[in-house]
């Protein structure tokens, strides 16, 4: 991150509560400590694969704002964009305060950065769980960022104007309305029955070739896919892949899990999906049911993976055994 430098940048101070976005005034924060924050939320925010991409709407004041901070380095429109997201701010929580949740008080921070031939436009909206760490990141910048609340955007620029596509970045993957739709005024590429579609399809082929060197890890490893799928509001790639590669225990020493990770990254790098986005349940049942015919027209049908179906040979016979807590009184009984 050496070779970025910050142009021009602009903090605000955004506190619904108070109906307040000032601008902060930078002489009283350690200067060089701030470029090193912003600097290291650019590059993570432009490498990280857990982020979606959108498309300004023509109406959007916040690519007006961000236009002229490209061509010109001027931050003139910039207070009337950090008042547009405490506007935002405080309709969301108009809307949500019946569910006892609130939109905390933070900073927001925007920024045109140069890195060696590249230029591109930087917006950060950090919330704070307390008034010490909203502080102390104003005066310090001592706070334990992993413990805040983090929404960016990311805008590369080219001749001298913001690119139309931008690519977002959430917190645990997410990326709220207010963020996205009322301050940015932007529409993501693809909607989230898409994402899910296609990022379940290509995952769940991708790893088909685990079969071949372990059956019972394939098994295993597309249950914890659906798994996650099923159990989870948001997807997050970086989430998916520890919990596929670095939380997943092999039954096989000949299963590389570094191998499926690089295979699974290869995948992302190729943007058919965004790297974060809420998942579609509809989608998810529809991909992960499966049907297994067996003789005199009895099938199995599942639909959230087959950890509890084994498969054994006896006196010359093969049957499948299903563990379950619920047993028919239709079928007969065998002693194994």
């Amino acid at each position: 991150m050496s070779d970025q430098k910050i142009v021009a940048y602009a903090v605000y101070d955004i506190d619904v509560d108070e109906d307040t976005s000032h601008k902060v005034d930078i002489s009283s924060i350690k200067d060089g400590q701030l470029q090193m924050f912003i600097n290291s939320m650019a590059h993570n925010t432009s490498v990280n694969e857990s982020s979606r991409k959108a498309v300004f709407e023509k109406s959007s004041y916040a690519k007006q704002a961000f236009d002229e901070l490209a061509e010109t380095n001027s931050l003139d429109k910039l207070d009337e964009l950090a008042r547009q997201l405490l506007v935002a701010e405080k309709s969301t929580n108009k809307k949500i305060q019946h569910l006892d949740k609130k939109i905390t008080a933070g900073n927001l921070i925007i920024a045109k950065v140069k890195r060696m031939r590249d230029t591109f436009i930087l917006a950060a909206k950090i919330e704070f769980s307390s008034y010490l760490e909203r502080k102390t990141f104003l005066l310090e910048l001592g706070l334990p960022t992993k413990k805040a609340v983090l929404r960016t955007c990311f805008i590369e620029v080219v001749d001298n104007q913001c690119s139309d596509l931008i690519t977002l970045y959430g917190t645990n993957g997410i990326i709220p309305a207010f963020w996205h739709s009322e301050f940015l005024e932007c529409k993501f590429t693809r909607n989230n029955s898409i994402n899910t579609d296609t990022a379940f399809k290509l995952i769940d082929s991708k790893i088909s070739y685990i079969r071949d060197i372990s059956k019972d890890d394939h098994v295993d490893i597309r249950d914890c896919l659906i798994g996650y799928f099923k159990g989870n509001e948001n997807f997050n790639f970086d989430e998916l892949v520890e919990t596929l590669t670095e939380k997943y225990q092999a039954s096989s020493e000949a299963l590389d899990l570094n191998d499926l990770k690089l295979k699974l990254l290869k995948l992302k790098a190729l943007d058919k999906f965004d790297g974060t986005f809420a998942i579609d349940k509809k989608e998810v049942s529809a991909r992960a049911r499966r049907k297994y015919p067996l003789d005199n027209d009895v099938v199995i049908v599942t639909n959230s993976g087959t950890s509890n179906v084994y498969k054994t040979h006896k006196n010359n016979k093969n049957y499948v055994v299903i563990e379950s807590s619920t047993v028919p009184k239709d079928f007969k009984n065998i002693d194994f």
